[in-house]
């Protein structure tokens, strides 16, 4: 009787053993190129977003958004301005930020004739420039002029974070379990980074430049060198003790406390 052909055990395992290491060698392949493609949604997102500010700015005369657009004491912010050239809520949902699953401060009011925007990307406005920064309703009634922007394609005016706020700016400080110093909270509070949206272990966040360009941009290059105006406009290598406004003296070295706080490794 002839027997049927069939796989010994010792060459079933064998097949086993070389489909186990294909997979362990490809799933981390496989990994970074869902990476890479969330990446690059969340740069198209911000160029989206950059694209709708131009046109927000060309209906209304060069002035950038506010943050309470509506003045209805903080129901609505600026992703409330750009939504009407954008159309979808979703571009401002970061397929790569954990932190996009929840509503920022606006959103978590639920205000039903109000769109409801995911946390995640913020607004930062340079008002050390404009002067509305003289406490509310100044902070958010307060224009804030394309025009001020000395360089436009180095000037940060949206970020990724990931806090509940829709506004934030360097004079938040770099906050998580291990770099506490100054943050609100503690370790208790900040078990990962509150700046950035979980991009390449958040030593970059997807940025869009004044002049609506979007990229990939690493932290420790927002801060720049000493000499030059950074991406958040200013120069850090400059005495701001003796800023004034209108006049008057305006001690702004507080501003630089992202770029101080920024750990090293960053």
């Amino acid at each position: 009787m002839r027997l049927k052909a069939a796989f010994t055990l010792i060459e079933l395992l064998v097949v086993i053993a070389i489909i186990a290491i294909l997979a362990a060698i490809l799933f981390p392949v496989f990994a970074q190129a869902k990476a890479a493609a969330k990446g690059i949604v969340s740069v198209s997102n911000t160029k989206q977003i950059g694209t709708g500010i131009q046109i927000y700015l060309s209906d209304n005369d060069d002035i950038l958004m506010l943050l309470d657009p509506n003045n209805d004491n903080g129901r609505t912010n600026w992703k409330h301005s750009v939504y009407p050239y954008i159309k979808s809520s979703d571009i401002f949902r970061d397929p790569m930020n954990s932190f996009s699953q929840f509503y920022d401060e606006q959103g978590a009011l639920r205000v039903p004739e109000n769109p409801k925007f995911a946390r995640g990307y913020f607004y930062y406005r340079a008002f050390h420039i404009t002067g509305g920064w003289n406490g509310a309703p100044d902070e958010y009634t307060h224009p804030y002029q394309y025009g001020a922007i000395e360089f436009p394609s180095n000037a940060l005016v949206i970020g990724e974070n990931k806090d509940i706020f829709a506004d934030y700016g360097p004079w938040m400080p770099w906050c998580d379990e291990t770099h506490t110093a100054g943050c609100p909270g503690g370790a208790n509070k900040w078990h990962v980074p509150n700046w950035g949206g979980m991009k390449r272990d958040d030593k970059f966040m997807s940025v869009v430049f004044a002049d609506s360009h979007a990229k990939m941009t690493g932290m420790r290059a927002t801060c720049g060198k000493p000499g030059e105006l950074n991406m958040w406009q200013y120069d850090r290598g400059k005495d701001y003790r003796n800023f004034t406004i209108d006049g008057n003296p305006a001690d702004i070295s507080w501003i630089d406390t992202f770029c101080r706080t920024l750990p090293n490794d960053r």
